[in-house]
């Protein structure tokens, strides 16, 4: 009995052994496969979990640490060193240094889901947290109606129904114009001429898979034309909303360096936004990006609200930014203005 039991637990230590050793060579191939994703779909989608992959090297570490596997030991650190480098960075504060809290503007963005049926719930979170902007996508059919109830907490209102947003904002939104890319993506540009100064951008990308090379390339097509429209501004842009594309896309960095924008989550963490619950699926898709003159005071996660994404909450310190009676008392609010229709 004890030799079979000596036999039946080396096997299964050799299989043990082989399970991480394919683990953690599928994850060294995943993680290099990500810096070649400007060539294929599938390649810029393995870039998308390195949190995942970062998990997977810290666990192959400590296991063949614990069974004395020198070699794997060290390819288990060329693992997490390529995947921590895109991932600690994130986390190195990048706050904002006063003696007083200042002003801010809240944006809320978040992408409800057109099967969603938390109506009530999301109102009630929205009006809670009080935003100054709230950007909703997949806001389709029944959510059209539901949103309405925002209605008395905001003045202004822009639909863009061809691509399931909704602009809500305490502040006029001027000169709106529709982009869209595909049959239904796209994003929304406006003007903020009151209370503050600054165009912003409500963006909702195709994902790059689902949709197959068609929806990979209408997502890169408006992340490449959006990042040339900011870059035309001539005062400070905000971008919020779900651009479908983590910080690791090579596409993604091609729109940051040519819009010039920075991401808000510098120093607050990755936060996935996408199945944020799922650890094996949780990405960060959504995104709230602004010029180099507005600063961040928080960026943070909502709950979850019957979608699959949760939302982004930006406190942004902006240029100019004056909250004023008109705009920002709810006690004081304008005539609410009747909603511009794209």
């Amino acid at each position: 009995m004890t030799v079979f039991q000596g036999r039946s637990n080396s096997a299964l230590n050799q299989w043990i052994f082989y399970a991480f050793v394919a683990l953690i060579l599928m994850t060294m191939c995943l993680s290099l496969a990500g810096y070649l994703g400007l060539y294929h779909q599938y390649l810029d989608v393995t870039n998308s979990f390195k949190a995942q992959y970062l998990a997977i090297g810290i666990s192959a570490l400590v296991y063949f640490f614990l069974t004395q596997r020198q070699q794997w030991v060290v390819v288990s650190l060329v693992s997490i060193f390529i995947n921590g480098m895109e991932i600690l960075p994130w986390y190195i504060p990048q706050g904002i240094a006063a003696s007083n809290p200042p002003q801010t503007l809240r944006v809320l963005a978040f992408n409800v889901l057109a099967s969603n049926s938390e109506y009530d719930q999301v109102i009630s979170w929205v009006k809670t947290e009080k935003p100054d902007i709230a950007i909703f996508m997949e806001a389709s059919n029944q959510w059209i109606q539901e949103l309405k109830k925002l209605d008395d907490t905001f003045n202004y209102h822009v639909s863009a129904e061809k691509i399931d947003i909704q602009i809500y904002s305490t502040l006029p939104l001027e000169n709106p114009k529709l982009n869209i890319h595909g049959k239904n993506r796209g994003y929304v540009i406006t003007d903020i001429n009151q209370g503050a100064d600054f165009s912003l951008i409500a963006s909702h990308a195709y994902p790059p898979f689902v949709f197959g090379q068609d929806g990979f390339n209408w997502r890169n097509e408006q992340l490449k034309e959006m990042a040339e429209t900011v870059a035309a501004l001539k005062k400070p842009v905000v971008v919020a909303g779900d651009l479908n594309v983590t910080m690791w896309s090579p596409y993604y960095e091609n729109t940051l360096k040519n819009s010039r924008l920075i991401n808000t989550r510098q120093g607050f963490g990755i936060l996935p936004t996408y199945q944020a619950k799922n650890f094996f699926k949780a990405i960060p898709v959504d995104h709230c990006l602004v010029s180099e003159e507005i600063q961040v005071a928080d960026l943070r996660l909502g709950p979850s609200l019957g979608s699959d994404h949760v939302p982004i909450i930006a406190d942004l310190v902006m240029p100019n930014l004056v909250k004023n009676q008109q705009f920002f008392n709810p006690e004081v609010q304008p005539e609410l203005k009747p909603a511009i229709k794209l």
